[in-house]
């Protein structure tokens, strides 16, 4: 398959406020294998639960589409964000595994909240980790632990697997005198890096008015997730010129009314 890389280097950004700015991102792959249904209710009482989970992980999801028997099929192929491969249940790594079941038991969401998530018709995003379940003769498959999800419900979902990285943004409390003030933190979720940025610009993702309301609450709550990436301001402030992430898609937590 051919990919697009949105945003994927290794170097140094001299900010506007003179600080070097450490840029790290790396290119995720593509494809894997397995099989299962999508249970969405954290399975049935009848599925045995084998081993340890796996470490906690964000992951781009996306529904199985394949036609076969279930739990073989039905599923959902997951993606580590921000990282070369994905861990899957059987110890192996791959570009994407694949899970039988979203076990929910551990994000406590709601019913509504859980289908609100699956459905999104922009895409979504699930922190959790794999383990594996066994489903009678049918054999022993992936299920992901769902600690919390994030949606998108506007715009185009990714093409997953991706190279487009996923970060958190933040506004942080850091006052400033003149513009442009350097006060987002903008995390590569999965690693260590982190830069300082002044701006955010959502209007490119196809949200309406008061979704890109939403975003911008989200990110005074230091909950925002998004793939973009960060240009220099066209026009300088008193201070310089300002880095702006410009959004290509952004995802807000759920419940959208749950604390940051």
């Amino acid at each position: 398959m051919t990919k697009v890389a949105w945003w994927s280097s290794v170097g140094a950004r001299a900010c506007a406020h003179g600080v070097l700015c450490v840029v790290l991102l790396v290119a995720p792959g593509c494809k894997g294998g397995g099989g299962s249904p999508d249970a969405g209710d954290g399975g049935d009482a009848s599925h045995a639960d084998l081993g340890m989970p796996g470490p906690s992980t964000t992951y781009f999801a996306r529904h199985d589409g394949r036609r076969c028997a279930a739990p073989g099929c039905g599923g959902y192929f997951l993606q580590a964000v921000n990282q070369a491969d994905t861990l899957c249940a059987d110890g192996t790594r791959a570009e994407e595994c694949y899970v039988a079941d979203l076990d929910w038991t551990p994000s406590a969401l709601t019913p509504s909240d859980q289908t609100r998530a699956t459905g999104a018709t922009g895409g979504f995003l699930l922190d959790g980790q794999i383990s594996s379940r066994a489903y009678g003769g049918s054999g022993v498959f992936g299920v992901l632990l769902v600690e919390s999800a994030w949606v998108a419900e506007w715009g185009t979902p990714l093409t997953v697997p991706t190279d487009a990285p996923l970060h958190g943004l933040a506004r942080t409390a850091l006052l400033c005198l003149i513009d442009p003030c350097f006060n987002i933190r903008m995390d590569t979720l999965g690693t260590a890096t982190t830069l300082m940025i002044s701006g955010l610009d959502v209007s490119a993702v196809g949200a309406s008015g008061p979704e890109q309301a939403l975003a911008a609450s989200a990110l005074e709550a230091g909950t925002l997730r998004a793939t973009g990436s960060v240009m220099t301001d066209a026009v300088a402030g008193p201070g310089g010129f300002g880095e702006t992430y410009h959004a290509q898609q952004f995802y807000l937590r759920l419940p959208l009314d749950a604390p940051p």
